[in-house]
């Protein structure tokens, strides 16, 4: 029906209706109204290999690539190269927005956040490793998903580190989420918990 590939990474709706497709190796495709716009590498994008999307509130989306991240406002994307503007020369898997609006990075080498027009690491007690995923909880403190670490959570204390010695499935997290009663869930490669 007009995507590039089938091997779709992510999806994700935008403020006006339209539906962003990640694929693995072909880029982003935007689709409205029947209508497909491609971005690729070299034409909008990082890199033609895409981990994640993520819609924020203001309207704009934001891509998570193994080049980078592209921010698009509207139509018109800025790149942020890895390697440049703060970030590590290392793929961007995640990309989140927290409650007060400020977006936080999962990268192979680590968790940034973007201050101003950069991006700085997140906390120097958070390890290199890579991450996959983010979610704040009731309290204020943040968990964090990895690839090989397990979940923390960070919060004033410092880092707490969960991982398959104290119950945890497996170590990679790719997948967190907080719900009403405020139960984190936390989805890795072993199957799914429930703290």
């Amino acid at each position: 029906d007009g995507l590039a590939q089938d091997e779709v990474m992510d999806a994700a709706i935008d403020g006006r209706g339209r539906l962003w497709v990640g694929t693995e190796s072909s880029g982003v495709d935007v689709l409205d109204a029947g209508k497909v716009t491609r971005y690729r590498a070299g034409k909008g994008l990082a890199s033609d290999v895409v981990y994640g999307l993520l819609p924020a509130r203001d309207g704009s989306i934001w891509v998570a690539t193994a080049g980078g991240i592209t921010h698009f406002e509207g139509d018109a994307p800025k790149l942020y190269v890895a390697g440049e503007s703060g970030l590590p020369r290392a793929p961007v898997f995640r990309i989140a927005e927290m409650p007060d609006r400020s977006v936080y990075v999962g990268t192979e080498a680590g968790a940034y956040r973007l201050q101003g027009d950069r991006f700085v690491p997140l906390s120097p007690l958070l390890p290199r490793d890579g991450v996959t995923s983010f979610a704040r909880d009731a309290n204020g403190a943040l968990w964090v998903g990895t690839v090989n670490s397990g979940l923390l959570r960070l919060d004033a204390r410092g880092v707490e580190r969960f991982d398959s010695d104290d119950g945890l499935p497996n170590n990679r997290v790719p997948s967190l989420f907080v719900d009403r009663e405020g139960s984190i869930w936390a989805g890795t490669n072993g199957g799914l918990l429930r703290l």
